[in-house]
């Protein structure tokens, strides 16, 4: 293990996200705000810059390091930057707890946007602005920033890549990858705030909803929710952009280098389509005769269903007055999330659909046991060694999700609101079936069991792994 080259990139992640916090400083002077809510923003700033330039100035006798140091690193630095980032709700003049302040900064960086404060109406500006931004920043993955920062990393920085930015590669170099990746999701978030703010929601409004609609959380702006921009030109846009950052970028590098064909011969954004379009019509049958307005149920089913399989979450209807079968479609979709190399959560998409093909060969090789049938994706044999994989996660995503469960269960009001919790938290959705829209509900679990959906949360954004590592006695075991 190299623990001088997990310091050194520790210190230099506490020092990018610590320049992070002047943009709610400067919130914070452009409103006006009292100077102790400067103070809740400057102090963890310092902070972090101050300890990360320490651990970052020591030498380094040896600079490469492999998946295990990059899975360290990674989910190291996601505790320690959810842990600074909740000084600033600790810090302002409220009865917070930590464990409230540790629950939202989780929720921001691992972009969930589950909440537990029932009113945010009272909240600073420059609060709501790095709720928003600090979500934003986990969508980014701004540990891969680091790696752009560091010329003696060299191609060990593909470790990180895989924790923190999973998917097809959008280059043959690491750095070209990230760059292009950033290049996109700036872009991307841009033309969603113009776009928004075209369609009349307030300047700074739009501007945080365009952060959580990229980072794919969906945290309100501090009045109503998105529900008061309820007018069809905002939530057509706002359901357009859920959709497009549910897609894998590297479809949107293949559109800029005009190779278009490819796009549609992408096996994982057809399945996209399917379970965004099938869902729709399949929902909208069923609805059919509880709206007399088509348009209204087309649009609010078709943002609905958007929001549910990015994982953002937001809402301009209440789901859970619908009937049971939209429920259980949207139950699914929840599970199984976007496209792998999207700022989405949960399973993604292309594991989804190993495990249907897994079912049917397993059916045809009861059938035919001596046939040789391979699961194939994008007209490519998968190879054994990455259909293992693929199974294993599965597996170490259920022990969790019951895992959870488990300890959650000792200050659940009953079990539908547990498991609609650890779905919302593990699938970095926010919300599940029995807390849709409300964010009162996570206030009711025990300061012990907001812990615990932090850090599902942040396995949830990092797969898994890097989280459960740090918990792993061979981590820290020399040899």
């Amino acid at each position: 293990m190299n623990y001088g080259m997990i310091r050194f990139m520790i210190g230099r992640f506490l020092t990018a996200a610590g320049l992070m916090m002047i943009f709610p400083i400067f919130v914070s002077l452009y409103y006006r705000e009292a100077p102790t809510t400067l103070i809740s923003f400057i102090i963890p700033m310092v902070s972090m810059i101050s300890l990360g330039l320490l651990m970052s100035t020591i030498r380094v006798k040896q600079t490469a390091y492999f998946a295990h140091e990059g899975l360290v690193i990674v989910g190291l630095a996601w505790v320690l930057v959810s842990l600074f980032g909740a000084l600033p709700y600790v810090l302002l003049p409220s009865d917070f707890s930590f464990a409230d302040a540790f629950f939202e900064s989780c929720s921001s960086f691992s972009t969930t946007g589950a909440t537990v404060f029932t009113d945010i109406s009272g909240f600073p500006r420059s609060l709501l602005f790095w709720r928003s931004l600090s979500l934003f920043l986990g969508g980014l993955g701004i540990l891969a920033v680091v790696i752009l920062a560091i010329p003696t990393s060299g191609s060990s920085g593909v470790f990180i890549m895989r924790a923190e930015l999973p998917g097809k590669k959008l280059s043959g170099r690491n750095r070209t990858s990230i760059k292009i990746y950033y290049g996109i999701y700036l872009a991307l978030t841009l033309s969603c705030f113009i776009a928004l703010a075209i369609s009349g929601v307030p300047s700074f409004d739009a501007l945080l909803i365009a952060l959580n609609i990229a980072g794919t959380g969906g945290f309100d702006t501090g009045h109503k929710g998105p529900a008061i921009y309820a007018n069809p030109s905002s939530t057509v846009v706002m359901a357009i952009f859920m959709f497009i950052f549910g897609l894998n970028f590297g479809l949107f590098y293949l559109l800029l280098s005009r190779k278009f064909e490819k796009i549609f011969r992408d096996e994982e954004f057809r399945w996209y389509l399917g379970m965004i379009f099938v869902p729709v019509i399949l929902i909208s049958l069923t609805l059919r005769p509880y709206y007399q307005n088509f348009a209204q149920l087309l649009r609010e089913v078709f943002f609905t269903v958007t929001s549910t399989i990015s994982t953002t979450s937001y809402e301009i209807t209440d789901p859970s007055k619908w009937t049971t079968l939209p429920q259980i479609i949207l139950l699914i979709l929840a599970f199984s999330g976007s496209m792998s190399g999207s700022t989405t959560g949960a399973l993604k998409i292309y594991r989804v659909a190993v495990y249907v093909k897994t079912f049917f060969r397993e059916l045809l090789l009861a059938v035919f046991p001596n046939r040789n049938i391979p699961i194939r994706f994008d007209g490519q044999i998968v190879p054994d060694k990455k259909l293992a994989a693929i199974h294993r996660y599965l597996i170490s995503y259920a022990l969790i999700f019951f895992g959870m469960i488990l300890l959650v269960s000792f200050s659940a009001p009953n079990f539908s609101s547990a498991f609609s919790a650890v779905v919302a938290t593990l699938n970095n959705t926010g919300h599940g079936l029995d807390i849709f829209g409300t964010a009162a509900d996570y206030s009711v679990f025990s300061s012990f069991a907001k812990v615990v959906f932090a850090f599902g949360m942040l396995a949830g954004r990092l797969e898994i792994y890097p989280i459960l590592i740090l918990f792993s006695p061979a981590t820290y075991k020399k040899g």
